[in-house]
């Protein structure tokens, strides 16, 4: 279930309430800024789903640099979020001749052919190579 999807059932299920009970609820694999603006929401109600995706994607793009576009375009996070996937392969060829992100992909290719252990970044390396035959096309 994507995180998007968690965050929906939270809201219908109306568990943020402030005469809600208090509740543990363990969140992995989500980033802090996130679920402080989810928490921000269940307080204050001035947060709608679609504002929330938003602003996790503004703040995933505003983190990117040529110094993290491959890491970052290759991940396993990014793999399940075609709308990131997009916008990071965009980054990425904008900055592909950058002397870092040109290092930066021929090491994280090399360690991915050498493990084997990136099955989720299929996807984004079959859309790269896409984007690389068609430039200058």
């Amino acid at each position: 279930m994507a995180d998007s999807e968690i965050i929906e059932n939270v809201i219908s299920a109306q568990h943020c309430r402030h005469d809600a009970v208090a509740e543990l609820v363990q969140v992995k694999c989500a980033a802090h800024r996130t679920w402080r603006a989810f928490v921000f929401y269940c307080y204050t109600g001035q947060l709608s789903v679609e504002d929330l995706k938003k602003r996790s994607f503004d703040a995933v793009k505003a983190g990117l640099s040529k110094h993290n576009i491959v890491e970052e375009a290759l991940s396993y996070f990014t793999s399940r979020h075609p709308d990131i996937q997009a916008m990071e392969l965009e980054i990425l060829m904008q900055n592909r001749n950058e002397p870092e992100v040109q290092q930066a992909l021929e090491t994280k290719l090399t360690q991915m052919l050498a493990t084997g252990r990136s099955p989720h970044s299929a996807t984004a390396l079959n859309a790269l190579i896409r984007l690389l035959s068609n430039v200058g096309v």
